[in-house]
């Protein structure tokens, strides 16, 4: 049981006690059904049922005391806000409610970046089940591979965390899944506003997890390329299926960092890199307006994004099909943004 399922169930006047004798996951004595671990209940009940002790801190300190039945001890305590009414959707634009925001799906009729791909909004290969965990697929239909991304506005600077619920370490290696910031005005001027985490083998790499403050190419440079810009690592989640990625985006740095579990905690830290504003001032070669940035600047038009796409591995302008033949899918368990 939740935090926020403690709450709703002892409500203004009702009791702990009440909301943990109902709920099917704790049996008598203060035992976890489901990973045998002991609880102190009794004597955390008898604490609660104090009269001194208001009901909703009663939920808190039962959270508290409760926290990892049915997880790991690892597993994060971070409960999505309540889902807000999107707006309703259309056969072109669809929107589903995800961690607390409204999110457009993405599609297009013809192939576009990343990749380039077609992107579907159709409701098999974008998705949020009863858990509130978004589904998103890479499907073959209608003749074609069709890839999956949405997107959210309002943010700026601040904390961007997803945590996977996928073994994002072990996906085909022609796939890429984007957790990042994009910005249609900026790039139409050239000030590109995208921090990117992709989680990927660019179609055979060793390293799987790369991070970027884009841009990361363009004529400032011989070779055409900013090294400084960018770090690729590997990582191996041991056979876990949960991870957690994160990006805090400030005026004078951006702090890439991942997590084995859902635990954003030091000793979970697999993987991290730090960009500074003393790095020098870039231009993209994408565009002929391009400015020179070090750290881009978020708007009014920032956008959060979510891509599971498929990389173009022989340069042939057309993306590749998944390696290994077949439909891909990958599980976001939640998204967080905490504004600086």
């Amino acid at each position: 049981m939740a935090l926020a399922e403690f709450a709703e169930a002892t409500g203004p006047s009702g009791s702990a006690a009440s909301a943990i004798s109902s709920d099917p996951d704790y049996a008598a004595g203060g035992v976890c059904r489901e990973s045998g671990r002991e609880i102190p209940l009794d004597l955390s009940l008898r604490l609660c049922e104090n009269s001194f002790v208001k009901p909703r801190t009663q939920a808190v300190i039962l959270a508290a005391l409760l926290a990892g039945c049915g997880g790991s001890d690892d597993e994060d305590v971070f409960v999505p806000p309540p889902d807000p009414v999107c707006p309703p959707s259309t056969a072109d634009r669809r929107y589903i409610a995800f961690s607390g925001y409204c999110w457009e799906v993405r599609k297009t009729s013809q192939p576009q970046a990343a990749g380039p791909n077609y992107y579907s909004n159709d409701e098999r290969d974008v998705w949020v089940d009863a858990d509130r965990k978004l589904h998103i697929r890479i499907s073959y239909r209608d003749g074609k591979w069709n890839c999956a991304e949405i997107f959210a506005g309002g943010f700026g600077y601040g904390t961007y965390t997803f945590r996977i619920g996928t073994p994002a370490d072990v996906l085909d290696r022609n796939a890429v899944l984007g957790l990042f910031t994009w910005d249609d005005a900026c790039f139409e001027t050239g000030a590109l506003s995208e921090l990117d985490i992709e989680l990927t083998k660019w179609g055979g790499f060793f390293n799987n997890l790369h991070y970027s403050v884009q841009p990361t190419h363009g004529p400032d440079t011989e070779e055409g390329w900013y090294p400084e810009r960018s770090e690729s690592t590997f990582i191996s989640l041991a056979g876990d299926t949960r991870s957690t990625h994160a990006f805090t985006w400030a005026r004078g740095y951006v702090n890439f960092a991942s997590y084995q579990g859902h635990a954003v905690s030091d000793d979970r830290l697999i993987a991290s890199w730090q960009f500074l504003s003393s790095n020098p001032a870039r231009r993209a070669d994408t565009t002929t307006l391009s400015t020179p940035v070090v750290i881009p600047s978020p708007s009014a038009t920032t956008t959060a994004r979510i891509s599971l796409w498929l990389y173009d591995n022989d340069k042939d302008g057309v993306s590749d099909p998944p390696a290994g033949g077949q439909e891909i899918e990958v599980i976001v368990d939640s998204f967080q943004y905490e504004p600086l």
